[in-house]
């Protein structure tokens, strides 16, 4: 397993993923192409962290705690903590990031194209802001309705 650290976190994506998951020395828990594929995969460092860190945190909670003599592994709490980083992380990552926002709209140019404009703001939009259902069908519907071209 092919795996560096350069010390600089702000040099690229891979040492910051690193850096935030304290992936910085040998025994090391990824790959530099597994790193990079989370960071390809989840598009941010910071998100590309956050996976990492679940990733160690179900690792981790598929072992047993074991005593061996003084040494004694407790996987269940480093499973813990990385999920509680995972979380942190990901909290990071949602704050940075801008949200998305979707925007559509028409040209003044494809309003004047007339009715061959399928995308027309208006082309068929019809609003009854009168129109009240439990009314009987005898009473006048279309009063201060807005129609479309």
């Amino acid at each position: 397993m092919s795996a560096t650290y350069a010390n600089d976190p702000m040099a690229s994506d891979k040492d910051a993923v690193r850096f935030r998951i304290g992936d910085t020395a040998s025994p090391w828990q990824f790959s530099d192409a597994e790193i990079n594929y989370l960071i390809v995969e989840h598009g941010t460092a910071l998100r590309a962290a956050a996976q990492a860190a679940r990733q160690l945190s179900a690792r981790y909670s598929n072992q047993l705690s074991r005593t061996v003599g003084s040494l004694h592994l407790d996987y269940a709490t480093r499973a813990r903590n990385y999920a509680q980083l995972a979380d942190e992380l990901q909290r990071q990552a949602d704050r940075m990031a801008p949200g998305t926002v979707l925007t559509f709209g028409v040209t003044k140019s494809e309003k004047d194209g007339g009715d061959d404009d399928l995308y027309s703001v208006n082309r068929g939009i019809e609003i009854d802001l009168h129109r009240n259902p439990r009314q009987s069908s005898a009473a006048p519907t279309g009063t201060g309705a807005l129609t479309g071209p």
